[in-house]
């Protein structure tokens, strides 16, 4: 009710002023066009105004895993961003309490799907769907890989996208040569899980000026034997998220076996740094939730063609442990130093 009667206001406020600038039209006799000329073009205009368009309110539906602690922050964050938007409406389900058949009929406008166990519900979706918290390894496991990384995935599936955790090999590797100038030799440990970005590690550490050297864990059995043989040739160790090495129970023996030797270790997130790495480069909940939110509502609202089906990490912090490499008597940047010269090497 109160919609129609500010519209007739506005509609009745409008007509009294066509009356007044028709009666002055007609008293003063001014070389413009016919009243009844003048009339229908302010009328139009009256009833153009008096109508706003009124933008169509579109629902999300956030599914995720509240027993993991990032997806429980991330999905707090993105209600908050979206309940600010009067034309979003927002629904999070617990992974485990929806059906596959209830996602697939939903009538919601987008699905975000917060974490692998998530992700794997949702996929695949005619609704359109943003996959998110999940590693790049796992864009396969829902159709999202291109044929030069994933041979064996099918055909993309259309309005599917994700954002993956991992940070560009690139990115890191900026970070690693902007602490340390003077390195020349780093150091990798790959696994099944991990070994597929070998090749493109070694493409980026030529591009660096760095010689890599790697060496394949097949199992955890033999990884103290390799770990001992690659620190004897390195300047840097390089980790990578793969569980089968860098799990709780391996990370203290990589950090101390590399301390032992004054190797220091670049990590791949802010806990491995809080562990003895000397620095990383991540992203936060709230940089993650902020390019979530930013990515569907271009999905929802923009009439530009989204031409990417996959995304890195947009929003990035730097961490660094100083007592560490005080005791490896590295004089590194402050963060913010850091943090500039990286945005301005991705420029």
């Amino acid at each position: 009710m109160v919609f129609i009667s500010n519209k007739t206001n506005s509609l009745f406020n409008c007509c009294t002023y066509v009356n007044r600038k028709t009666a002055t039209y007609k008293k003063h006799k001014v070389n413009a066009p016919s009243p009844v000329s003048l009339f229908n073009v302010l009328v139009f205009f009256c009833l153009f105004i008096s109508n706003p368009v009124y933008a169509e309110t579109k629902s999300i539906l956030i599914i995720t895993n509240d027993h993991v602690p990032i997806n429980s922050q991330v999905s707090t964050l993105l209600k908050n961003h979206f309940s600010e938007k009067d034309t979003i409406s927002v629904s999070v389900h617990h992974y485990q309490n929806i059906s596959r058949k209830q996602i697939r009929n939903t009538p919601a406008a987008l699905i975000i799907a917060l974490g692998i166990k998530a992700s794997k519900l949702a996929s695949p979706s005619s609704t359109p769907t943003l996959y998110t918290l999940i590693p790049e390894n796992s864009l396969q496991d829902i159709g999202l890989c291109v044929s030069n990384r994933c041979p064996k995935t099918p055909k993309r599936i259309a309005n599917n996208y994700a954002i993956y955790l991992d940070q560009p090999l690139s990115r890191q590797l900026n970070l690693l040569t902007s602490l340390l100038p003077s390195t020349t030799k780093i150091g990798v440990l790959t696994a099944s899980f991990s070994h597929n970005k070998l090749k493109r590690l070694q493409l980026e550490s030529k591009k660096h000026n760095l010689v890599l050297n790697s060496k394949y864990i097949k199992d955890e059995s033999n990884l103290h034997r390799q770990l001992n043989e690659l620190i004897s040739n390195i300047d840097v160790l390089f980790t990578l998220p793969d569980p089968l090495i860098n799990n709780r129970t391996n990370i203290p023996f990589l950090l101390l076996s590399t301390y032992r030797y004054n190797i220091p270790v670049i990590g791949f997130s802010k806990a491995y740094v809080n562990a003895g790495a000397i620095a990383a480069v991540y992203s936060s909940a709230e940089q993650i939730a902020l390019q979530i939110s930013e990515l569907a509502i271009d999905i929802l609202f923009s009439t530009n063609t989204i031409s990417n089906t996959y995304f890195a990490p947009k929003y990035f912090s730097i961490a660094i442990n100083e007592s560490v490499s005080h005791s490896l008597e590295l004089h590194l940047p402050d963060k913010q130093t850091i943090k500039s010269k990286l945005l301005l090497l991705e420029k």
